[in-house]
Parts: C-alpha cells; sequence; structure tokens
C-alpha cells in the first residue's frame, strides 16, 4: 500500500543511540584534547562531505523504478519538500516581529527553528536497503533547500543589515 510506512524501530534506536553516542564522545574529546581542535574539525567535516556524497549517489539507485529524484516530477516531491522550510523560514521570521524582536534576533530564530539535521534521517533510509534507498533523496533534497535558501536568506540579511556584522 503506497500510504503505508513500515518503520523499523529497532534500527531506528540504533541510528539515534550511535548519533547521541557519537556527540557524547566528540564533546568529551573536545574538552579532554583541546589542542587536537583543528584536526577533529577537519575529520567532521570529511565525514560530513561524505555523508552528502554517499546520500546523493545512494539516490540514483531508486528501488520503485521512477528514477532518481531529479527525473521525478516537480510536484509532489521537490515542492513538498521546500514547502516546510520556506514556511518554517519565512514563517518564524514573521512570528518572532510580533514578539518585538529587533531584525538580528529574529534572522537568528528563523535559522534555528527551519534549519533540521538531516543526518539522521539519511542514516536511517540508508539501513533500510532498497527502500530506503528511495526514500533519502528527501532529505538529501531537504539539505540542499537548506545550503540555497539559507544560504540566500543570510545574504540578503546581511547585506540589508539585518545581522550583527556590516553591510559593506
Amino acid at each position: 500500500d503506497a500510504g503505508e510506512v513500515d518503520i523499523d524501530f529497532a534500527t531506528l534506536g540504533t541510528t539515534l543511540g550511535v548519533v547521541i553516542t557519537s556527540i557524547i564522545l566528540g564533546l568529551t574529546f573536545g574538552i579532554k584534547y583541546p589542542h587536537l581542535q583543528p584536526y577533529s574539525n577537519l575529520v567532521g567535516n570529511v565525514a560530513g562531505l561524505a555523508s552528502i556524497i554517499l546520500g546523493v549517489f545512494a539516490t540514483t539507485d531508486t528501488c520503485d523504478g521512477e528514477g532518481p529524484p531529479w527525473q521525478q516530477p516537480f510536484f509532489p516531491l521537490w515542492v513538498g519538500t521546500a514547502f516546510p522550510l520556506l514556511v518554517g523560514l519565512v514563517g518564524t521570521f514573521i512570528l518572532s516581529g510580533f514578539l518585538g524582536l529587533i531584525k538580528q534576533q529574529r534572522v537568528a530564530i528563523a535559522l534555528e527553528t527551519a534549519y533540521q539535521n538531516t543526518g539522521i534521517a539519511l542514516a536511517y533510509a540508508l539501513s533500510q536497503g532498497a527502500e530506503g534507498r528511495a526514500a533519502a533523496g528527501v532529505p538529501v533534497i531537504y539539505g540542499g533547500y537548506e545550503a540555497g535558501f539559507f544560504g540566500l536568506f543570510m545574504l540578503f540579511s546581511w547585506k540589508v543589515g539585518w545581522t550583527y556584522a556590516p553591510p559593506d
């Protein structure tokens, strides 16, 4: 059934356990060995880039015979994936204005509430075999939208003076 989703909670729990353990170990390592921070940052950046590359390549092999995400119809995949990000970004910026916050605070709140860590969703999707690879396109596309939309939003915010950085 196309509307039914089976969630493997054991795998999801394992994925979250690995993420939480990694965060704790990373913080502990950073506190215990602060002089190694540049190297650990490099390792983290390489691992993040490898995760993005893995996600992009994994989504090219789908199980449903419909092809990779870039061959899918514009609606609902591409529009549906962008919609929550845009609503969260713009909506939070507008709503925080009703609280009387200054633009710099509104920009920070909009970014913090709209940004989602797609790594957990991608790791879980890829752990689900061929069916998961088909679903892995969503966190990959969402992550691409985050980079594009947040980059443009921040550039615009900076240039119009909505950040603490001077616009020149």
